[in-house]
């Protein structure tokens, strides 16, 4: 059998398998997704204007939001990028994020703006996975 052929067969495998607990779960919960991406480490109003990346609001959105049935996930790119952020090396943005009680974050390339091994101390303080489909060597990194 060829390797196309194996691999058409495995996913119509997983379509159906799939489409069996779609039916079977139908009366399970609804989930509410709720995610961002390029945060940027956006803490503060910039230019004294106003800004939904704001602490506050952007607390305050997640918290009216947020509930049993719902995950809280971030697309990446989240701790480095603005001036506050980038001079306190993405610190309180790790706090920030960690007092949301993220589900998940992908690994953005900014998230390396100051180097593997700051990106490493931020990770590993943080209290939820990093996923990422393309970094290896980083056992702290959950591949998906």
């Amino acid at each position: 059998m060829s390797k196309k052929l194996r691999r058409n067969r495995n996913l119509s495998i997983c379509l159906r398998l799939f489409s069996f607990l779609a039916i079977v779960f139908s009366a399970a919960v609804p989930l509410r997704i709720l995610h961002f991406n390029d945060f940027h480490g956006h803490l503060l109003s910039e230019n004294g204007g106003d800004t939904s990346a704001n602490a506050l609001r952007f607390y305050d959105a997640i918290k009216r939001y947020r509930d049993k049935n719902s995950i809280l996930l971030s697309a990446g790119d989240t701790y480095l990028g603005s001036v506050e952020s980038m001079v306190l090396k993405g610190v309180p943005v790790g706090q920030f994020m960690n007092l949301l009680s993220l589900d998940a974050m992908a690994v953005g390339n900014h998230e390396f703006d100051l180097g593997m091994k700051r990106y490493t101390e931020l990770a590993k303080a943080s209290n939820y996975p990093h996923l990422a489909a393309n970094l290896n060597g980083l056992s702290f990194v959950k591949p998906y």
